[in-house]
This record gives structure tokens, sequence and C-alpha cells, in this order.
């Protein structure tokens, strides 16, 4: 019984990233190997590809890893914005947190996404979005789980999406 390509890799600490294991089958080298997957380390996270939904299981300290399903750069840290910051799309597997007194403009893509300034763009949140009392959101909001607190200014539509 052959495991999933994901749980198929393995750590590389030197590199921190994922390589897929390789070995020698029948004289023909660089094919994948049928493999059980040792035991992940103690301190391994597991957060799911932006693009495609594929777990990746890294170590904490992993800044981005390539995704096993799709092949994407994928940024695996949490994010906190701060001042005026315009980019087309700023996208992590990790949490995106705006500050109070940040000014975005541009679409904001990650695990959760916690707003206590403001945005002009789509969110789209993986698992959670979260808009504070002094955040304000002028765009659509994409989430399977939504907060919106009292004082919170949201002009737009939002779409709660099922697993």
């Amino acid at each position: 019984e052959e495991l999933p390509r994901m749980l198929a890799l393995k750590f590389a600490p030197n590199k921190n990233t994922f390589r897929e294991p390789r070995c020698q089958i029948a004289g023909r080298a660089g094919n994948p190997a049928p493999y059980r997957a040792p035991s992940a380390p103690r301190e391994a996270v597991e957060k799911p590809c932006i693009h495609c939904g594929t777990l990746i299981i890294a170590s904490p300290r992993t800044l981005a890893a390539h995704c096993p399903g799709c092949g994407q750069h994928v940024a695996l840290q949490d994010l906190t914005l701060t001042g005026d910051v315009t980019a087309e799309r700023t996208a992590t597997a990790g949490n995106i947190t705006v500050t109070r007194d940040a000014r975005i403009s541009g679409d904001l893509l990650g695990a959760r996404v916690f707003i206590h300034g403001r945005v002009l763009g789509n969110i789209i949140a993986a698992d959670e979005c979260r808009v504070h009392p002094t955040g304000k959101v002028a765009g659509q909001i994409i989430c399977r789980k939504i907060t919106v607190e009292p004082g919170a200014t949201l002009e737009g539509s939002i779409q709660r999406v099922n697993e």
C-alpha cells in the first residue's frame, strides 16, 4: 500500500525544503520510490497549500516550500502588515494580520485573516476571517468562517464556503 504523495516527502533540514525521495529501480535513476514516511518531527506543522489545498508538513522554522500537489512555491510564515502596503496580492499559508494603522491596497490570501486596519481589495481565507471594530474592508470576503465585530465597516460582499 502506497501512502499519498504528500506523506512520502522527506524533510531536508539543511535546505528548509521538502524533497521527494528517489531511488534506483531496475537501473533507472530518479524514479519516485514506494515509500512509507517516517514519523513526522515532533515540532512539525501542517498548513494547507493556498493554491490547491494539499497539506504541507514542515518544520515551524520553514519560511516557504514547494507544494507536492501543484508544484507552486508557497510561503508558510505568518504575516503582519503595517503602514501603507500596495501589492496586487499578498499570499501565505499562514495567518495575515492587518494592524490598526495599516492601509492595504490589494488582495489578501491566507489561512486566517485578521483585520484591524483598512483593506481595499478582496480577502480569501482558507479558514477564518475576523474584522475587528477598527477594521474597514472594501471588497469581497471569501472564507469558511467570518466574524464581524460591532464597529467594523464592510463595503462589498461576503461569501461563505463549505469544505
